[in-house]
């Protein structure tokens, strides 16, 4: 039996421990819609507390996402953590949605009953694929793969319904469930539907496509009333022999959090192709009666797995806080229940349902797992003041990072029995409180109790980032400043080459260690060849004299990038681990691909500094 891991497992370089979620209810005024239909979201039954992670496609954090669960709304922090303390569920169930600027929307669907919490991942898709062509004219948009969207020529509308002529950018992503990471992409997650004849029934899809228009600022387009544009879904080769020759076309009701029956597509050459009337995602799928499974993962001791991942056919599901799962799933078959391993990697099945009729709902009792090559760590964690503490952790280990979340004080994770030294990093839930604590992983496979252990170190609202620019363009001086918010992110690290070490400081709106600082809306970066406090020059390019080193003042919204000509950075506080680096800087600059010179005056800085780097 495979083992099936807890953990929310991302791969990310650490980074602010320091950044506040925020989570508040409010009414939001409904959007003028392209569809319409006739689909009721059953009445609230019940409310619990929500907490996960939103992740983009490569497993990274995505920072300063838009969490909303009904009207509660929350914001993820820079470790894309969010907590929703009464998330509201509709029936036997909850719609989730993430959004951003620049990414899909991503989405899942929590099923469970009352007195529990519960525990998501959301994944967002960068959009990567965007083209553009004039709404007067129409074009053919083509992905690679074989995906296409074709659009005639005036076939586009504003929100308000106005004729709209200009340019037309169009987002577009192939989700091929013969992929790894389709399960993660699936708007909605749970693939619930409802047919045209008015009945709840469960999808098996043969693709997906995702398409957004927006104008040339930025606002949203659709297709104008009485037009149509032609959508091409390639079919995966594994599924072309059980593929119809005609099948429904479902859309994804972004606000109900339901696939809806419209129209149909025909199979042509090995891809589905079908005509589409408004934009939203757009599916393939053969319709069932549903199935829902009750199980319940647990330990070799009996104990149940908060937080435990897996995937059921085609969808994924996370277990709440006592270990249950309610999915609700096709029939007409059997499924294989697979197991995440700690990098959300599927390690093969470790589960296969009995034959499942439709409308039936079956109880699987206890999957027992025992992981090979794995230790527990078991400990109470709780806030200084020795109250509980919620709020999440991740591992260290080997450059990767290992994520899962902590309710009420309950740390009960696996780690590799390697007996190799590694780092374990808790936060509590607000973000104002974090502590590491390095450990050595066990030799062989065992548990190993913990204890209690209180987090203490807090980081006030001090932390931030502000200076003045002047780029001689008549606007005179402006004015920048970042405090910790999100998605506002930052860190000081030292690294160990050269005699004196190497300090690297980032402020940014993503994960700045990492990711790629063009993906952010800004993005400062200070190098200083040489730590501790004193007065060093930035100077053009990198550069390795000790007392020097170089900047980069990046503002990728502005499409403007400066970089040290003639600066001084002095550092007046460089403290310890887990402590400030504070200081100043100012001098001139350069813009980026010209010799213009800009003034930099007034710089001002306080970062954490975090763990070294040997």
């Amino acid at each position: 039996m495979r083992s099936i891991n807890r953990f929310f497992t991302l791969s990310v370089l650490l980074f602010a421990a320091f950044n506040f979620y925020t989570c508040k209810s409010k009414e939001s005024p409904e959007p003028e819609l392209p569809y319409y239909n006739n689909y009721s979201v059953p009445a609230v039954t019940f409310s619990a507390s929500v907490s996960g992670f939103v992740e983009d496609e490569n497993h990274q954090p995505v920072s300063g996402a838009v969490v909303s669960a009904g009207k509660s709304i929350a914001t993820t922090d820079a470790q894309g953590y969010f907590f929703i303390s009464k998330a509201y569920f509709t029936g036997d169930f909850c719609y989730i949605k993430a959004t951003r600027k620049g990414f899909f929307a991503g989405s899942s669907t929590i099923h469970g009953k009352a007195g529990s919490k519960f525990a998501t991942t959301l994944v967002m898709a960068h959009k990567t694929n965007v083209q553009a062509f004039n709404a007067s004219q129409g074009a053919a948009i083509n992905i690679s793969g074989g995906a296409q969207a074709s659009f005639p020529a005036n076939a586009i509308q504003t929100i308000d319904g106005d004729v709209y002529n200009g340019k037309v950018n169009v987002s577009i992503a192939h989700l091929d469930p013969s992929s790894d990471n389709f399960s993660s992409l699936i708007p909605g997650g749970d693939l619930r539907a409802y047919s045209k004849e008015g009945k709840e029934v469960q999808l098996y899809s043969l693709g997906m496509l995702n398409v957004e228009l927006e104008d040339e600022a930025g606002k949203p387009l659709q297709l104008a009333k009485g037009k149509q544009a032609q959508l091409t879904f390639p079919v995966p080769a594994s599924m072309q022999a059980d593929a119809p020759a005609t099948i429904p076309l479902w859309y994804f009701d972004d606000i109900k959090g339901i696939w809806i029956e419209e129209g149909e597509a025909t199979l042509q050459n090995g891809n589905y192709i079908g005509n589409v009337a408004h934009f939203t995602p757009w599916n393939c799928d053969k319709p069932f009666p549903p199935s829902i499974l009750n199980l319940t993962i647990v330990n070799g001791k009996g104990d149940p797995i908060s937080y435990a991942k897996a995937k059921i056919g085609q969808t994924n599901y996370t277990s709440d806080f006592k270990g249950n799962i309610q999915a609700k799933v096709v029939s007409n078959t059997t499924l294989d229940i697979d197991a995440y391993d700690e990098f959300n990697t599927l390690i093969g099945v470790n589960f296969q349902t009995p034959f499942l009729e439709g409308n039936k709902e079956y109880q699987l009792g206890n999957i027992t797992v025992e992981p090979k090559n794995r230790s527990n760590i078991l400990g109470v964690i709780k806030n200084c003041d020795g109250t509980p503490l919620n709020g999440y952790g991740y591992i260290k280990y080997k450059g990767q990072f290992n994520r899962f979340i902590i309710t009420d004080s309950k740390l009960d994770i696996q780690v590799p029995s390697s007996g190799e030294e590694a780092e374990i990093y808790i936060y509590e839930g607000a973000q104002r409180a974090f502590a590491v604590f390095p450990i050595t992983f066990p030799n062989t496979q065992t548990t190993v109790n913990w204890g209690e252990k209180k987090i203490c170190q807090t980081f006030e609202g001090d932390i931030n980032i502000s200076f003045e620019y002047d780029i001689n363009d008549g606007k005179g001086k402006q004015f920048v400043s970042y405090k910790y918010a999100p998605p506002y992110t930052a860190l000081c690290r030292v690294a160990a080459p050269g005699t004196y070490g190497v300090t690297n400081m980032y402020f940014s709106d993503i994960e700045p260690e990492k990711s790629d600082p063009t993906q952010a809306l800004y993005h400062f970066y200070f190098f200083i060849n040489e730590s501790g406090k004193g007065a060093y020059d930035l100077i053009e390019g990198p550069t390795f004299s000790r007392k020097t080193g170089y900047a980069t003042l990046r503002f990728n919204d502005k499409g403007l990038i400066l970089k040290s000509q003639k600066m001084e950075i002095v550092l007046t506080n460089f403290g310890s681990v887990g402590e400030f680096v504070k200081g100043s800087f100012s001098g001139t600059a350069i813009i980026s691909g010209s010799n213009q010179q800009v003034s930099v005056t007034n710089g001002q800085f306080v970062v954490p500094r975090l763990a070294d780097i040997p």
